[in-house]
């Protein structure tokens, strides 16, 4: 009987022998990235490719257990036990968009600060409360001191998950329990100097909104200057405040011309690439939208159907399943390209100041809702068509919109006159 032969790797790379069955079997030394701990795993296969296969398996469930050991360790610095817990447990329970997003801050807002290189069992919420509150008034930044409140409640957010995840069994001894939520500053007065930029002063108002339409519908065949290849579906975001992820989603067979309905259903977006590790550092999924009542129907006022109809009539893919915000041959527009189109019209347009110089497509939305809100549009209505988890977040958000309102409701109702007034 012939003898099989032995497959040979590299040094290094592990060994393999025969089993009396007559399979391989590969044995490796492993110590996952960062650890100090190695692991001897073995497999077997009929071929040396499935051997590889199921080693490359098997190391993935060590790194992965590793990892949460790491991550619960008292020992372990902050900034590694944070990149444990975030690779090993978020993957499979967030939207890859949501990953991408919480490495940022843990990237930009935690790792290069003293408290990541603390150890996890030293920090306590004196220590956190002392990190986030140089965030917010200390931390030089690009455009000053202190980052905005919305990045700072972002590193709270990140840690208060991270901790509750560490304190799974003994929730008592969460040190983020003792951590005060970060405050708006814009509500109490900016106390570092440093002057935020507020929702209202982004907005475009009434007459910024009409110089934005005349500019967006400019035709780029007309060779006119300021004309957008996108102008029209930017202004179809502003009048129905979808996200710009939903409306790269659209195709024609989600809207209905005679019902004046457009139904959101889906959302578009660009993630990092975590599969492989190729050339390609991205890739472009589609998902749900961002909340359960993100999948929604919105009717269509009249500029929305003007806008819809101008981009039909100048497009050449109008079949019900081809995008309706499409590049030249057919394939959905990246955000990117988008923004770039939004930030081009804008600054074409002279609408351009220095509230607005980071302005981009979800300024677009906040424009449309706070135009409706402004006139008169019941905020319930709104908040469905904007695909608010609740009322409440509409509320907050538009608060200086829904205050201008009850500032003139109390104004009727000062000047109506009770005399005379029977019951």
């Amino acid at each position: 009987m012939k003898k099989e032969k032995i497959p040979k790797v590299a040094y290094g790379q592990g060994v393999f022998d025969i089993l009396k069955s007559g399979s391989l079997r590969y044995r490796l030394n492993y110590t996952p990235t960062g650890s100090t701990k190695t692991y001897r795993l073995s497999v077997s296969g009929k071929t040396k490719t499935e051997c590889f296969r199921k080693m490359e398996e098997k190391k993935l469930e060590a790194a992965r257990g590793d990892l949460t050991t790491r991550s619960r360790s008292d020992n372990v610095l902050l900034k590694e036990g944070m990149e444990a817990w975030l690779f090993d447990t978020k993957p499979g329970t967030r939207k890859e968009r949501t990953i991408d997003r919480d490495e940022c801050t843990l990237r930009t807002l935690i790792n290069p600060f003293p408290i990541s290189q603390m150890k996890v069992g030293k920090i306590t919420s004196e220590v956190i409360t002392k990190h986030l509150q140089f965030l917010q008034y200390e931390a030089v930044t690009r455009r000053g001191i202190g980052y905005s409140y919305s990045s700072v409640k972002k590193a709270y957010e990140l840690l208060g998950q991270f901790f509750d995840f560490r304190f799974l069994d003994n929730p008592g001894k969460n040190p983020m329990n003792r951590v005060k939520r970060p405050i708006n500053k814009k509500l109490i007065g900016d106390i570092s100097g440093e002057e935020e930029t507020l929702l209202e002063d982004v907005v475009l108002n009434d007459a910024e909104i009409q110089t934005f339409k005349e500019y967006a519908f400019r035709e780029v065949s007309a060779k006119v200057y300021g004309a957008s290849k996108y102008g029209a579906s930017l202004y179809l975001i502003l009048v129905t405040f979808v996200r710009a992820g939903e409306a790269l989603a659209l195709k024609w067979k989600d809207i209905d011309f005679e019902k004046r309905e457009m139904r959101i259903s889906k959302t578009v977006a660009r993630v990092k690439n975590r599969e492989t590790r190729g050339e390609q550092k991205t890739k472009v999924i589609t998902t749900k939208p961002k909340t359960g009542s993100g999948t929604r129907v919105v009717m269509l006022t009249d500029e929305a159907i003007e806008a819809l109809t101008f981009i039909k009539n100048h497009s050449e893919f109008t079949s019900p399943d081809d995008f309706v915000i499409a590049t030249s041959n057919g394939c959905h527009v990246s955000e990117d390209r988008l923004f770039r189109a939004v930030r081009n019209l804008i600054d074409v347009a002279g609408l351009s100041n220095e509230a607005r110089r980071s302005f981009g497509v979800h300024a677009l939305r906040h424009s449309g809702v706070s135009f409706y809100l402004r006139h008169g549009v019941p905020v319930e209505i709104v908040s469905k068509m904007a695909g608010h988890a609740s009322v409440a977040i509409t509320m907050n958000v538009y608060y200086h919109v829904i205050e201008e309102q009850r500032r003139a409701a109390l104004k009727t109702m000062n000047n109506i006159n009770f005399k005379g007034v029977t019951a």
